[in-house]
C-alpha cells in the first residue's frame, strides 16, 4: 500500500482558503497527479485550505473525497498564558498577544530549536512524551487520538498495528491520498517511522502543496513496516518554473528579517 500526504497550497488563513498562489499550486498539483498517479481513494481535512487544494485533483481523477475530522490541523493549544517558563522555548513577540494583552496559545512546532535541543528528550523516540511541553496543552491526547484514528483506517485496508509494526491481514497495492496539513502529517510519520514528532516538526520542512510518500514493505508474508520514499516533493512546481511558497520556513539567514 502506498500513502501520499499532500500539504494544502499556500494558505490564506484569514478566510481558511488559499491565496492566488495557493490556487495555482493546487491546479499544477492536479495536473501532475492526474498524469502520473493512480490514486484509489482520497481523504481530506475538513479545513477549507485542504478542501480547496483537493478539489482540482479529485475532479480530474473522478473521485469523491472523504472528509476525516482527524486530518484537521493539530490545534494551537499549547497554553502560554500564565506559563512564563515556556517563554524560553516560545519567545514572546508582538504577534502572540490578543487584543486584551493575553498571550495566545502557541503551535507545538514553533519552539526555538536551539532551546529545544537543550533537553535531548524532545528528539528521543520515546522520551518526548515526558517533556515540559507535553505537560501543557493536549499534545499527547492529540497525538494518541489522531494516530489511533489513522491506524483504524489502515486496519480497514488490511494493515493492523501490532506493537511497532503492522500485521498484514490482507495485502494490497492501493494508493491513498491524504490532503491535510504539516503538523498532523508529522504525527503520522512519527507514528509509522518511530521518530519523535518534535524532530519532524522542527527539523523537516514540507512546502505548501508538496507530496510526501510512504509505502509498505513486506519482507515476511504476515508483517509490514512503512518506508519513507519521498518527502516534501515539489516536482509539480519546479517543472513549471514555480517557486515554492516561503510560508513553510523561517528565514535562511538572520539578516533577512522576512520571517524570523
Amino acid at each position: 500500500m502506498r500513502l501520499l500526504f499532500i500539504r494544502h497550497g499556500e494558505p490564506d488563513y484569514s478566510v481558511d482558503s488559499l491565496t492566488e498562489k495557493g490556487f495555482e499550486e493546487a491546479a499544477l498539483l492536479a495536473d501532475y497527479l492526474s498524469a502520473r498517479e493512480k490514486i484509489d481513494e482520497i481523504f481530506v481535512s475538513p479545513l477549507g485550505r485542504a478542501i480547496r487544494t483537493c478539489e482540482p485533483t479529485a475532479a480530474k481523477l473522478g473521485l469523491t473525497p472523504t472528509v476525516k475530522n482527524w486530518l484537521e490541523e493539530v490545534p494551537h493549544d499549547l497554553v502560554m498564558e500564565g506559563n512564563d517558563h515556556l517563554l524560553r522555548l516560545y519567545p514572546e513577540s508582538d504577534h502572540i498577544r490578543d487584543e486584551e494583552g493575553r498571550m495566545k496559545n502557541r503551535q507545538y512546532w514553533d519552539a526555538m530549536p536551539t532551546e529545544l535541543l537543550k533537553d535531548p528528550r524532545y528528539i528521543d523516540t520515546n522520551l518526548w512524551r515526558e517533556t515540559e511541553v507535553t505537560n501543557y496543552g493536549p499534545v499527547l491526547s492529540d497525538y494518541d487520538r489522531i494516530t489511533a484514528a489513522f491506524d483504524e483506517l489502515l486496519g480497514e485496508h488490511g494493515y493492523v498495528r501490532d506493537g511497532l509494526f503492522y500485521k498484514v491481514e490482507k495485502e494490497n497495492t492501493d494508493t491513498i491520498a491524504f490532503f491535510c496539513h504539516f503538523g498532523v502529517t508529522c504525527m503520522f510519520l512519527s507514528h509509522m517511522l518511530h521518530i519523535s514528532p518534535f524532530t519532524l516538526w522542527h527539523f523537516f520542512c514540507a512546502a505548501p502543496s508538496s507530496i510526501t510518500e510512504v509505502v509498505t514493505e513486506q519482507r515476511t508474508e504476515d508483517t509490514a513496516i512503512f518506508r519513507l520514499t519521498r518527502f516534501g516533493d515539489i516536482t509539480h512546481l519546479a517543472s513549471n518554473g514555480v517557486a515554492p511558497s516561503r510560508m513553510a520556513r523561517f528565514s535562511e539567514v538572520y539578516s533577512d528579517d522576512w520571517r524570523r
